[in-house]
């Protein structure tokens, strides 16, 4: 039995423990990239998210903070590309809103980027704010219902400044509510052309007038005024970017391919023996 034949096995063996070594390698990769976006985009995964970013599991126990048992509801959703946006209400004793903006991975699930927190003053009504998307040049107006089946429609205040200037002046607009709960995502561009301003009008804003009405157009926000709501602050959370986690991954790749390259390589100088 000849040198070469007796090697055989032996190269068989190296090139299995290659392919293992790329799968296994493979696997981590996934696995890494996996513990960061997570959440599918499914009933149980976007309250699953809200739960876990908003909650303060910490042991802060801050008032101003979603805190471990606190009833959590995710009473809207909307997406925007990658984006996805969650709008949930917490049991609490501010009855915080605010919305949870996750981005997609290549791997369709989602990762939490940042949230807002806020006192909720209403039993139901109409929370609002603006956005700005991380990684995009997008303007976003959410403008969300909360359990608002006994009122037809919402007043809000704009409060514009056109740039150069500095002179404000305030915009009324009226939108009609069509179900109880949902999540509208408005890009700024939409809303300037609603009110029909300039391209570069900078708006903001008044939260205060914001005013719920009824069929007749009268002022109901009174009935829906929750007199035990602390107001006058407001929060909000981001997640750093995922540069470390891409140097882990890059290594643990860079090793893999090292010790899949030294087998196969090793494998051929043992042939040409």
């Amino acid at each position: 039995m000849t040198e070469s034949t007796n090697r055989q096995p032996d190269n068989r063996f190296r090139r299995l423990l290659a392919a293992i070594t790329a799968v296994v390698t493979l696997i981590i990769i996934w696995a890494l990239y996996d513990s960061e976006f997570h959440y599918a985009d499914t009933a149980k995964g976007q309250k699953e998210a809200v739960a876990d970013y908003i909650t303060d599991t910490a042991g802060n126990n801050s008032r101003h903070s979603v805190r471990p048992g606190d009833p959590l509801r995710v009473i809207a959703s909307r997406k925007v590309n990658k984006h996805l946006f969650i709008f949930y209400g917490a049991g609490d004793q501010d009855n915080i809103h605010g919305l949870v903006h996750l981005i997609r991975g290549i791997n369709g699930r989602y990762r939490p980027v940042d949230a807002s927190l806020s006192p909720f003053p209403y039993t139901a009504g109409i929370h609002a704010e603006q956005l700005r998307v991380k990684g995009g040049d997008m303007e976003l107006l959410a403008l969300a219902g909360d359990d608002c089946q006994d009122m037809d429609a919402f007043r809000i205040t704009y409060i514009t400044s056109e740039e150069g200037t500095g002179a404000e002046t305030s915009y009324e607009q009226i939108y009609q509510i069509e179900e109880p709960d949902f999540l509208w995502l408005k890009d700024l561009k939409e809303v300037r052309e609603e009110l029909g301003l300039k391209d570069n009008a900078q708006i903001r804003l008044s939260a205060k007038e914001i005013q719920l009405l009824d069929r007749d157009g009268n002022d109901i926000t009174r009935q829906f005024k929750d007199p035990s709501i602390s107001q006058g602050w407001g929060g909000g959370k981001g997640t750093a970017e995922m540069g470390l986690l891409y140097v882990l991954i890059g290594i643990v790749g860079g090793l893999g391919l090292i010790l899949v390259r030294y087998l196969l390589y090793d494998d051929k100088n043992h042939g040409r023996h």
